[in-house]
């Protein structure tokens, strides 16, 4: 399917489907009241890019070198660094 995504979603499908998602990060970070600082646009937008398309790689690489779980673990600490929360110890 991810070969074949431009023959069915057109360059604005797939902006609509980013500024959509953008803005429902952009509220559900806006929910947490424990965060020590309110995020930037540029930030929850830059965030939102880098796993969106790291997890599709991922996908397309199939076996990566890390588990999954241990992917999604180590992705879910570099968010946590980024909007200056503290990390779980690993």
């Amino acid at each position: 399917m991810l070969m074949r995504e431009d023959r069915i979603a057109e360059p604005k499908h797939h902006s609509r489907f980013f500024d959509e998602l953008g803005a429902a990060w952009r509220r559900a970070l806006d929910a947490c009241p424990d965060l020590p600082a309110k995020p930037s646009d540029a930030l929850v937008q830059t965030l939102l890019q880098a796993i969106w398309g790291a997890r599709r790689y991922r996908l397309l690489l199939q076996d990566g070198p890390l588990p999954t779980e241990v992917w999604i673990a180590e992705m879910e600490q570099l968010c946590l660094r980024a909007l200056g929360a503290r990390p779980n110890a690993a």
